[in-house]
């Protein structure tokens, strides 16, 4: 859906499932974004706390923060807009826990707040965001997990990771407390045209390492947002899909000519299934220090599938055709119409009938046995002197009677 805002250009594309699991099919997930006077407001949330509380937790989130950042003071900092907006839709979130639901609800968050000066992200929990640019995907929020802080402390590497028993285990989440501790990216994320963001739950990210991730979005997205965001799930779906999954996908196609066009995000650390994410340090700015490109690993580009190519028909050599009798002439078979099919075979049937007009003109048909039979003419030489004997007998009592008369 292409949209316009304070100067800014984009295609923007939101796709949900509520994945395979039988008992999951109540879909928790919720996103909500909205055109504000501070900026245009993109929202991703994954409730928890069974069907009922895990579907309240993520509206009253949504909900909560479309609303603090539209009633926002004007000139205030969007950064602090949004920060304050999801710390209010944490009190909101624990607030529900209250009203006699039987398992305290909670969400994760992920929100963007794209204005002028750039692109501020904030978040909690383990839903994510990323940048693709210029073919490179990058996270721009790190998991608050488990497995993540024993990464972060170097008690695990990233390939136990991959399967550690408490991958889904998280250490934040709204609604876990009447207060939440919200990180965000210290400086905003500026963008360029062609840039892409995207945002997930985990009902992605748990089945799809960034680099297949970026691989697929790069593919999908030369047909629109629509259609990668929708692969995305779909790649979820073919792998089991235990969870609900949602994707939002925003492609920037003009920026405002007061925004700054600067580099990819800076202060990179590895994150968890590939690829790297920002640290936010709000008390020490990280200086910009765009990687060298040789340090950055580049993204493994699977090979698309090639058809096989055509064989060329493999040269036969002439089959000999068995010499036919003058008597039975064989008419010519004609060429198969198969492009690469090899010398026609040789005909196996009867010669061809012969044609009506012939028969109408009493000729004598070039396939039928044409050599005459030697017991049918010795008979009929029989015949002849016989009737030839029986004349000359006739003849001799004829006369023989006649002469008699005479004496």
């Amino acid at each position: 859906m292409l949209r316009s805002h304070r100067g800014y250009g984009f295609d923007f594309a939101e796709v949900t499932d509520p994945g395979l699991h039988p008992d999951k099919q109540v879909n928790e997930d919720l996103a909500g974004s909205a055109e504000t006077a501070h900026g245009f407001l993109a929202i991703v949330c994954d409730g928890m706390g069974g069907h009922e509380g895990g579907q309240l937790a993520s509206r009253t989130a949504v909900a909560t923060i479309l609303e603090q950042v539209q009633t926002a003071a004007a000139g205030t900092d969007p950064k602090d807009i949004l920060a304050n907006a999801v710390r209010v839709a944490a009190g909101a979130v624990y607030n529900v826990g209250a009203e006699g639901i039987q398992y305290r609800p909670g969400s994760t968050c992920v929100a963007m707040l794209i204005h002028e000066g750039g692109t501020e992200v904030a978040h909690v929990g383990d839903s994510r965001a990323y940048l693709l640019r210029a073919g490179v995907l990058t996270p721009l929020t790190r998991d608050h997990s488990v497995v993540r802080e024993l990464l972060d402390r170097g008690d695990i590497t990233e390939e136990e990771a991959l399967n550690h028993p408490d991958t889904n285990q998280i250490t934040r989440a709204l609604g876990m407390a009447p207060e939440v501790e919200v990180e965000m990216r210290a400086n905003p994320a500026s963008l360029m045209v062609g840039d892409v963001l995207m945002m997930c739950t985990d009902g992605l990210t748990d089945l799809a390492v960034d680099e297949e991730i970026g691989t697929l979005m790069k593919t999908h997205l030369e047909v629109s947002p629509e259609k990668a965001a929708t692969m995305l799930i779909e790649v979820a779906k073919m792998r089991g899909a235990h969870d609900n999954v949602t994707v939002q996908i925003i492609r920037i196609e003009q920026v405002p000519t007061a925004a700054v066009a600067a580099s990819a995000p800076a202060a990179h650390t590895p994150a968890l299934g590939g690829g790297t994410v920002v640290m936010a340090e709000p008390a020490k700015p990280p200086t910009p220090k765009p990687p060298a490109p040789a340090a950055r690993k580049p993204e493994p580009q699977p090979p698309a599938p090639q058809p096989p190519a055509p064989q060329p028909p493999t040269p036969q050599p002439p089959t000999p055709t068995p010499v036919q009798a003058a008597s039975a002439p064989t008419a010519p078979t004609a060429p198969r119409s198969e492009p690469n099919a090899g010398p026609p075979p040789l005909p196996r049937t009867a010669p061809p009938a012969r044609p009506a007009a012939l028969d109408q003109l009493n000729l004598p048909s070039p396939y039928q046995d044409t050599t005459p039979d030697s017991g049918g003419n010795l008979m009929m030489i029989m015949v002849s002197v016989l009737a030839l004997a029986a004349g000359i007998v006739i003849l001799l009592l004829i006369v023989g009677v006649g002469g008699g008369g005479d004496d």
